[in-house]
C-alpha cells in the first residue's frame, strides 16, 4: 500500500504511472476491465481498511507528506487488524483466557524487549511473564490468570497464589530480581 501514493508522486512521464493511471481509469470506468492484476488487491485492501477514498482519487494520497502515508497505512491495519483480532478471539472459548491477560494496547517502552516493539500494539508483541508487568497490572494480571486457571479447572491454584505472594513480599534486589531461585516459583520467567 506504500506504493501507491509513490506511484502518483513520481512524474507523469514515467512508465509505472502512466501504466496505473490508465489501468486505474480502467477499473473505475464501469466496465468489466482490470480484473486481473494488482490493481484488484490494491483496491479491496484501501477499502478493507477504511482508505477507499485514497482509491477514488490517488491524487490525495499525493497530498500527504511519506512519514504522515505511513503513519495513516500503519494505523488504519491496525486498527483494522484488531478489530478482526478481538472478534475471533471472542467466538472461541479457547481463547477465553489469553485474551483476558494479554495487554492488546500500544506496548510502553518499559516493557518493549526491542526498540521495534515500542508502541505496537499487543497483538504484535509476545507477552513476557505475567510478573515483568510492574505495579497493579502486574499483580492484577497475575491474580486473573490464578483465578481463572482456578475456575478453568476447578480446582483451586493455592499452591500457586501462595508462592506469587511470597515472591512478591520478598523483592529485595536492586537489580529487581527475586531473592529465591526462580525455578521454585513456577509464575516466573527461566
Amino acid at each position: 500500500m506504500g506504493y501507491w501514493r509513490r506511484i502518483f508522486i513520481s512524474p507523469p512521464q514515467r512508465l509505472i504511472r502512466v501504466i496505473i493511471e490508465f489501468r486505474h481509469r480502467e477499473r473505475t470506468s464501469g466496465g468489466n476491465f482490470g480484473q486481473q492484476g494488482w490493481l484488484p488487491t490494491m483496491e479491496r485492501t484501501l477499502t478493507t481498511v477504511g482508505l477507499r477514498r485514497y482509491w477514488t482519487v490517488p491524487a490525495a494520497a499525493t497530498l500527504l507528506r511519506k512519514l504522515s502515508w505511513r503513519k495513516l497505512l500503519y494505523k488504519a491495519v491496525d486498527d483494522f487488524s484488531d478489530l478482526e483480532r478481538s472478534t475471533a478471539m471472542q467466538a472461541q472459548t479457547s481463547t477465553a483466557l489469553y485474551s483476558k491477560l494479554k495487554a492488546w494496547g500500544p506496548n510502553p517502552k518499559e516493557y518493549s524487549f526491542f526498540t521495534g516493539e515500542d508502541g505496537k500494539l499487543g497483538q504484535y508483541v509476545p507477552e513476557r511473564c505475567l510478573l515483568s508487568r510492574c505495579g497493579v497490572e502486574g499483580h492484577n494480571r497475575a491474580l486473573l490468570a490464578i483465578e481463572l486457571e482456578t475456575v478453568a479447572t476447578g480446582e483451586i491454584a493455592s499452591d500457586r497464589l501462595d508462592c506469587w505472594l511470597e515472591v512478591q513480599c520478598h523483592r529485595h534486589t536492586s537489580a529487581g530480581r527475586l531473592a529465591y531461585p526462580q525455578s521454585k516459583f513456577p509464575l516466573l520467567p527461566p
